[in-house]
């Protein structure tokens, strides 16, 4: 998040929660923030205990059986985040997705490899999967608009500014030719 150059409490909340009808606390990792007053929620708290072992099988029995409960892992939290339904809990701002972060390349592409419906499930409940290198492009986008932003009311105050500048310019003129009016009149009398 700091390397994207966003800067927490200004562009992003960490840990922050939210109650269910139930009452329960659901503690988002990040809630990144939008210019527009939109959020966006990013959970990285997927399981990669059977992606370990899969990278540590010593037989391909092994290496799939664990590849199998790793895919299985990836859709359980899937749906677990979708149920959770973050963007309800905080609220009409939220968009209505949740951003899934599996900080592995290779452990969201074996997944997806071995179930290729996983994307489609992902989709239609709401939840995206980033790896490293999808969620630094999404902070990248969002450090941009709020660049953007920023700018955008910077040229609104430099507006307002030069239009008080041209205001007392033109109040100036007005007096200059009333001054120059008048010393025309004495100079007549």
């Amino acid at each position: 998040l700091k390397a994207s150059g966003l800067v927490e409490g200004a562009n992003y909340q960490r840990q922050g929660g939210a109650r269910d009808e139930e009452g329960r606390l659901h503690r988002p990792d990040v809630v990144i923030l939008l210019p527009d007053g939109r959020r966006v929620v990013v959970d990285s708290k997927v399981n990669l205990v059977a992606w370990s072992e899969m990278n540590e099988a010593e037989t391909p029995e092994q290496y799939q059986d664990a590849l199998l409960r790793h895919a299985a892992a990836m859709r359980v939290h899937l749906r677990e985040l979708a149920d959770k339904n973050y963007p309800k809990l905080l609220g009409s701002e939220a968009l209505d997705l949740t951003v899934m972060f599996v900080p592995i390349e290779g452990a969201m592409a074996a997944a997806l490899s071995l179930n290729a419906d996983l994307q489609t499930e992902a989709f239609q409940r709401k939840v995206v999967f980033a790896s490293p290198n999808t969620l630094m492009a999404l902070l990248t986008v969002v450090e941009r608009l709020w660049t953007r932003d920023k700018l955008q009311k910077q040229v609104g105050l430099i507006g307002e500014d030069a239009g008080k500048v041209l205001d007392a310019v033109t109040s100036f003129l007005d007096d200059f030719d009333k001054l120059g009016m008048h010393l025309q009149r004495a100079g007549d009398a």
